[in-house]
């Protein structure tokens, strides 16, 4: 919860040069997690999704309070045969 509060805000400016991005790379329950709170979706509902390994997601957080999920586990820059979830 505390790197929640500490990394998903809004920038409150609307100039793209102002914003930032920041990369996580860490286990897929917490990408779940970050998610879920993300979309003010209750946090049990990480239960009923899954993450692949090695896999990104893109959550936006527009100044104006959206939020956008942009894309979740998304495993296709990988060839088949190395995508795995456990």
């Amino acid at each position: 919860e505390a790197a929640f509060r500490q990394y998903f805000h809004r920038s409150g400016s609307r100039d793209p040069a102002e914003n930032n991005s920041t990369v996580f790379v860490c286990h897929g329950n917490v990408i779940r997690y970050f998610v879920m709170r993300a979309l003010q979706l209750p946090e049990s509902a990480w239960l009923r999704t899954g993450v692949y390994n090695a896999s990104i997601t893109i959550v936006e957080l527009h100044p104006n309070g959206k939020v956008s999920l942009r894309c979740m586990s998304d495993a296709g820059f990988m060839p088949s045969d190395c995508i795995t979830s456990n």
